[in-house]
């Protein structure tokens, strides 16, 4: 990020680089870093294989009933802006 591998951008490659190792990782970027790498390793071999793709993809669509952005944003407003909205049924 620091090293010019990224053409264009070493001011913003200077500013991660100084959040993550100079100003306290505030988010755990790092703590998570190598199970973010080895999940993605795991995506790539599943992507080969279109089978396990599709099923894990389409296990993926189901679940994600769970989520909705009408939530997802009334969990905002309640437990980070603490603002007042409509609720949602």
């Amino acid at each position: 990020m620091i090293d010019g591998t990224i053409p264009g951008i070493p001011t913003v490659g200077r500013e991660i680089y100084d959040s993550l190792l100079r100003y306290n990782d505030e988010f755990f970027v790092l703590a998570d870093y190598r199970a973010y790498v080895t999940q993605q390793q795991q995506i790539s071999r599943d992507f080969q294989n279109q089978p396990t793709w599709q099923q894990r993809s389409l296990a993926n669509i189901a679940a994600s009933g769970h989520f909705a952005a009408d939530l997802a944003v009334a969990r905002y407003a309640d437990d980070i802006w603490q603002v007042p909205h409509e609720r949602l049924n």
